[in-house]
């Protein structure tokens, strides 16, 4: 075995000859939280490779040795059947950015390879980037896209397979927390699989499997193209991807997806502009907030303050007409809260409609790349947890250590 190293100014990509695949993936401009190379997924554990029904018996190209040829911008590595028959993956890299390209030619195998389909098989362990590997993984699974429908993914909190189902695919991710592997063919895959596994090894966060079916015309030549995008989630260069690939980000469930989509993120956006600290911004932010929040939070303020000075009509009332007729009761509740122009939910109204604005923030941070790894006062990394007070053991309903952010808040 053998590897090729292609680059540009933020991928480094080694391709093995076994397999002509890509063996690793590290993301130049990115640190794991332990301050190592940022590694998506390397070694035997990463399998990748086409199935074909060669006479009869099954072949993966993630068995065959390759011959490595470095181009301008690349490399080509090629199988060999015979002389005028092979396959050649070729990889194509750009100076900069997170995509290479990845085109296919299958040459005179229509003689050999029976059946009307071929298959692309990819397993993959993701690797460990974070501080709180329960958290990554909770945060980390397949996403995919049917063609005319929005993108969906595998159960994230549990191992899950999806069984083939009819419907092209225009692409499939195995996504992190914070960072991606996607694959995006040119013309669609016709039905595919994935599969899910959560690991328990240290350094490992999840085992992927994908299997996906492409069209074979029985063509002489046949050529597959393809985009791998390997890089960050962050939600303006997904969305540069096309694709609707930008929505692998969890923005949180309807409505608050929307709010963060068209109101957060959009402020935040602007406040970045200002090139202020990420802790300034999140400030700001609850600030802007509370503002926008105000004229609610007074109304609710109001209206409590009223029911609290009818508090001693309303005990009249009710001993005036007594617990055994609640209809009655309520009625005369209702009649005092007409003179006097109260609304009973008056207090509980606005509060309802500020929560999804507070729980949309609850979703928005969580998963906002921009965080990773930006420290503001005490805290080394605002996408996870402070551990200000650490207690060297585990205390139970507690944890291992205490957050001052959490003990200031409270």
């Amino acid at each position: 075995e053998q590897t090729t190293v292609i680059e540009n100014e933020n991928l480094k990509i080694t391709l093995s000859n076994l397999g002509g695949k890509i063996q690793s993936v590290e993301i130049k401009n990115q640190k794991t939280y332990g301050k190592k190379p940022l590694i998506l997924f390397d070694g035997d554990q990463n399998k990748f490779g086409f199935n074909f029904n060669i006479n009869g018996k099954p072949f993966n190209t993630n068995n065959l040795y390759f011959t490595a040829t470095k181009t301008a911008n690349g490399a080509t590595m090629r199988a060999n059947y015979s002389e005028n028959q092979y396959i050649d993956f070729t990889y194509n890299i750009p100076a900069n950015g997170y995509n290479v390209d990845f085109n296919v030619n299958v040459n005179g195998l229509n003689q050999v390879v029976q059946g009307n389909t071929i298959s692309l098989n990819w397993e993959a362990t993701l690797l460990q980037q974070e501080k709180d590997a329960k958290k990554e993984q909770e945060h980390s699974g397949p996403y995919f896209k049917y063609e005319k429908e929005t993108p969906d993914h595998l159960n994230l909190h549990k191992d899950e397979k999806k069984e083939p189902t009819e419907g092209k695919i225009e692409w499939f991710s195995f996504k992190q927390h914070f960072f991606s592997a996607v694959l995006i063919p040119t013309t669609p895959f016709e039905k595919g699989d994935l599969e899910i596994k959560t690991l328990a090894e240290p350094g490992k966060i999840k085992w992927y499997n994908a299997n996906m079916q492409l069209a074979f015309n029985q063509q002489p030549t046949q050529n597959y193209g393809f985009k791998f995008y390997f890089g960050t989630n962050k939600f303006s260069v997904l969305k540069e991807q096309g694709h609707e690939i930008e929505k692998q980000v969890d923005l949180g469930y309807w409505p608050l997806k929307y709010i963060n989509r068209f109101v957060v993120l959009p402020v935040f956006n602007l406040l970045e502009g200002f090139n202020w600290g990420y802790g300034l911004i999140i400030l700001v932010l609850t600030i802007l907030l509370k503002l926008a929040m105000s004229p609610l939070t007074y109304k609710s303020y109001v209206s409590m303050a009223k029911m609290r000075v009818l508090k001693p009509e309303m005990d009249e009332i009710k001993a005036k007409v007594g617990e055994d007729n609640p209809t009655l009761l309520q009625q005369e509740y209702l009649k005092l809260y007409k003179q006097v122009g109260v609304n009973p939910l008056g207090g509980c109204l606005p509060m309802l409609l500020q929560l999804p604005f507070v729980m949309a923030f609850f979703f928005f941070f969580p998963n906002l790349f921009e965080l990773r790894g930006e420290s503001f006062l005490w805290m080394k990394d605002l996408s996870t947890y402070d551990d200000f007070i650490k207690f060297g053991f585990t205390v139970p309903f507690i944890g291992d250590h205490l957050s001052l952010m959490c003990i200031l808040m409270t």
